[in-house]
């Protein structure tokens, strides 16, 4: 019996300098089991986007767009980006990659009156705000997030390749031009099993 709790002492031990390094996680009537760190992801700033911040990083990505029309707004991207009826938004939904691995589901939002046309572009493996700078003009100045944690549907779970049950983050953004008009409402599904947010503030 002895030997047992010395043994047990000993895997503590064991376990408690392993997760300097690495997380440890349990799972009930299973077991205990070590996971990698998880990637840093720098939080994406509000003059480039996403897709801009991994591109400069070196990092592949790929971008596949589900939807993209011309549609009558929500309720809460009529809030979001203070429209006056009636108004129509251009709605667009895509799914983010990065190293061939999905990891951002995002549904985006604009105001038609600033992008004429917009649901017709050509938008797959491109940056959305780099698209909207050469042909609209349209540069963000600022931007307000808020982030919550989630479980995603079985829909948003299957398209990122996880389970329903996963935690995820969502991020919900409003950004601004210049002169304090809204033009771009998103809601951003997160993959916090891979990465987590890494912030700056200046």
């Amino acid at each position: 019996m002895q030997d047992l709790r010395d043994f047990a002492h000993r895997c503590a031990r064991s376990l408690e300098r392993t997760g300097a390094r690495s997380f440890i996680y349990r799972i009930q009537g299973k077991g205990t089991y070590i996971s990698g760190r998880k990637e840093e992801q720098e939080y994406p700033g509000s003059n480039i986007g996403f897709s801009g911040e991994m591109i400069g990083k070196g990092r592949k990505v790929k971008t596949k767009i589900l939807k993209q029309t011309l549609a009558d707004p929500s309720k809460r991207e009529h809030r979001m980006l203070r429209l006056t009826s009636p108004q129509r938004v251009v709605q667009i939904r895509r799914l983010m990659y990065i190293d061939d691995q999905a990891r951002l589901l995002v549904d985006m939002s604009f105001p038609a009156a600033l992008v004429s046309g917009f649901e017709n572009v050509s938008l797959g493996n491109k940056s959305i705000y780099d698209v909207l700078k050469r042909r609209y003009g349209l540069v963000p100045s600022s931007s307000e997030r808020w982030i919550d944690a989630i479980l995603p549907t079985e829909n948003q779970a299957a398209l990122l390749n996880i389970s329903p049950g996963t935690p995820m983050l969502g991020i919900e953004s409003c950004a601004y031009l210049a002169d304090g008009r809204a033009f771009e409402y998103y809601y951003g599904y997160h993959r916090s099993d891979i990465s987590r947010l890494h912030f700056t503030f200046r």
